[in-house]
């Protein structure tokens, strides 16, 4: 089932293809860059955090996206750090609330900041 893109996901997409601008795995920077989510798009608590998604090209995307326990998984660390990387989870594990007014939240911030400083955003929105 394909998730509704919205005004966040798309602005979000965009920024994250503009911060690498390049696969992060192949270097390709022709053809379709996508915006690729470690821990799913579903998940709410780590769909808008820049930690959480990197660019990839088509071909590297399909795939990876069924990879993620194997290389997918090993490079996220290696790019995070355990530490990071362990924090991450901890957050994808977790329920956050995400209803009209978190949305609207994530849409002024990204309209107004960028990536910048949104994973800390995040975190203040969704304090355990």
């Amino acid at each position: 089932m394909r998730i509704k893109l919205s005004k966040q996901d798309i602005i979000f997409s965009k920024l994250i293809r503009e911060r690498d601008k390049k696969c992060v795995f192949c270097e390709r920077m022709d053809g379709k860059l996508e915006c690729s989510h470690f821990w799913g798009r579903g998940n709410k608590a780590t769909r808008f955090s820049p930690l959480n998604c990197d660019t990839l090209c088509f071909q590297c995307h399909a795939n990876n996206e069924g990879n993620k326990q194997g290389f997918y998984r090993e490079w996220k660390q290696a790019q995070l750090g355990s530490k990071r990387y362990v924090k991450l989870e901890k957050r994808a594990r977790s329920t956050v609330p995400y209803g009209k007014y978190e949305k609207m939240l994530i849409l002024v911030y990204l309209t107004n900041n960028g990536l910048d400083g949104m994973d800390g955003f995040l975190e203040t929105l969704w304090k355990p």
